[in-house]
């Protein structure tokens, strides 16, 4: 049975989602269900803590009993 999950995606170019979004969909495919996914633009060197789809995925995990977050890539 797939684990429940949310998928963190960000981003500095706009034709990066197509390519994050392809490899977490390839890694997650056998083991994990990605309920949503988040995104931002990485437009400058805020902290995760500081994006607001990092906050809204946060909030929607706790909302929905979701343990299981997939990030491509945190910087």
């Amino acid at each position: 049975m797939k684990k429940d999950s949310v998928a963190y995606l960000n981003t500095r170019k706009k034709s990066d989602f197509k390519e994050q979004k392809e490899a977490i969909e390839n890694f997650c495919k056998y083991k994990f269900s990605i309920d949503q996914v988040f995104h931002d633009y990485r437009t400058s060197s805020k902290p995760p803590d500081k994006r607001k789809a990092y906050q809204e995925m946060l909030d929607h995990c706790k909302e929905n009993g979701i343990s299981n977050i997939i990030f491509y890539n945190l910087l």
